[in-house]
């Protein structure tokens, strides 16, 4: 009986981690069919932009829906306490310590994003809109689509997986096999971001932990996406911002 036990409850940690690999593995095999960028159209301002903007907005809708809303579904059925999955608004022991946890990561992030060299930011990959004038309105639905899609991406990544391993093997092997898993995700992107993924994963999955919640990650997460991508159109020679119809 207490085999029966125990193996229920080894089913119940466990299962969270099988999601994870479900829904990551379902999301990548659609997502791969989902091609924004075509480096063999030029960056004009032809019907290609709207064409990559659907595509864009679609990839990174089924983010949100496979790796966030999906798998919150099933553990808000399974689990009657969901927040144990970094579900919850950031908390810590002190509020010195809170602030201290969201302050420094963005601090860390802020001056990556100002003191990286020009030569060291990837144009040949970001934005994945090749447009040659960015208005405000493509700015702000470029941020907008990345923050809904990081609220699924950091939900597994630093809240159903990160939590669920804590649970099993404790926080130093957690962190590091998150991590780790973490960095494969990004092995089809070039490779200083394989790379940079190690540091980030370790602060992010730490972040999580010490706030309880997947909310502080996700902001920090967002915040380096869409400062990455005003980055690189600043940094591309075809691309600008127009700040105003006058323009």
């Amino acid at each position: 009986m207490s085999e029966t036990i125990m193996s229920a409850s080894n089913i119940r940690q466990l299962l969270p981690i099988a999601l994870f690999g479900f829904s990551f593995l379902l999301y990548l095999s659609i997502s791969r069919h989902i091609s924004v960028r075509d480096d063999s159209v030029p960056i004009d301002g032809s019907s290609a932009p709207s064409r990559q903007r659907r595509l864009l907005y679609l990839r990174r809708s089924i983010g949100l829906l496979l790796l966030g809303l999906l798998p919150l579904m099933v553990v808000w059925l399974l689990y009657p306490d969901p927040q144990r999955f970094g579900l919850r608004w950031p908390t810590a022991p002190t509020v010195t310590r809170l602030v201290g946890w969201y302050s420094i990561p963005t601090l860390a992030v802020l001056l990556f994003l100002f003191l990286r060299p020009r030569y060291r930011i990837n144009i040949k990959h970001y934005p994945e809109l090749q447009i040659t004038e960015w208005s405000t309105r493509d700015i702000a639905w470029n941020a907008l689509s990345w923050f809904l899609y990081l609220i699924g991406y950091e939900f597994i990544f630093r809240g159903l997986l990160l939590f669920s391993l804590i649970e099993v093997a404790g926080l130093p092997y957690a962190v590091a096999a998150n991590t780790l898993v973490y960095c494969l995700a990004h092995l089809h992107k070039p490779i200083e971001e394989s790379w940079g993924a190690i540091p980030l994963g370790i602060v992010l999955a730490l972040t999580a932990f010490y706030t309880s919640s997947m909310v502080i990650p996700l902001l920090l997460h967002t915040l380096l996406a869409v400062g990455n991508d005003l980055q690189a159109i600043r940094a591309h020679p075809q691309m600008h911002i127009v700040w105003s119809k006058s323009q």
